[in-house]
């Protein structure tokens, strides 16, 4: 564990590192964002993004609550899109006996997230052929003009590219929440958010 000087002084606070364990679903965008995102937040050392090699929720849910026990916190990453209801759902009550990790679902996709850097939607993506409602909001994502050329896999420097809307996101992701609960519809929404409050605070040393 880090420790901070200060915890050392005679009569100081004792200070130390928390340590989180990030597992996202996708391997490619979400994982190059929130790898940018906690290097930013200077909690590199503390914090590892790791693909978990399940890609249904309840796959990524078990993998984290079996490598939990180092850990102060795990959050898990994912994507609600077309994941069976059942595996989902299943997946939401593991991680909640836990008491430790801490899932966090887009909806329907983490494409929604990095829209919200841009504006503010609340319309529901649906399927549309064969194209999922995930594909919708990637659609969706590459009609605002930096984004044209995004494409999952070549997303590097994306997390300091949007910097400085992450302010703007992080509003529109908060009432994305607000306006779901109110709504009793889920899609879209995010709680992206919330994973970058986590990643400030697991980058400043935490009280013992």
């Amino acid at each position: 564990m880090t420790r901070d000087a200060g915890s050392f002084k005679r009569g100081g606070p004792r200070l130390r590192q928390a340590v989180a364990l990030v597992i996202c679903e996708d391997a490619r965008s979400s994982r190059e964002y929130l790898i940018d995102a906690k290097a930013h937040f200077r909690a590199v050392a503390e914090i590892e993004v790791i693909h978990s090699g399940h890609t249904d929720p309840l796959g990524i849910v078990r993998t984290a609550i079996s490598r939990s026990k180092k850990y102060d916190t795990v959050l898990c990453v994912i994507d609600r899109d077309t994941h069976d209801q059942r595996n989902f759902d299943q997946a939401q009550r593991e991680a909640a006996a836990s008491g430790k990790v801490q899932v966090f679902t887009s909806y329907p996709c983490c494409e929604y997230w990095l829209l919200l850097h841009f504006q503010y939607v609340r319309a529901p993506y649906q399927q549309q052929g064969k194209r999922s409602p995930a594909d919708c909001a990637l659609r969706h994502l590459r009609e605002q003009p930096e984004m044209a050329d995004y494409a999952k896999g070549s997303v590097k420097g994306l997390f300091d590219k949007l910097l400085p809307r992450l302010a703007a996101a992080c509003r529109h992701a908060e009432r994305s929440m607000a306006d779901a609960e109110a709504d009793a519809e889920k899609n879209p929404s995010t709680p992206m958010h919330q994973v970058i409050a986590s990643f400030k605070r697991l980058g400043k040393p935490q009280p013992i």
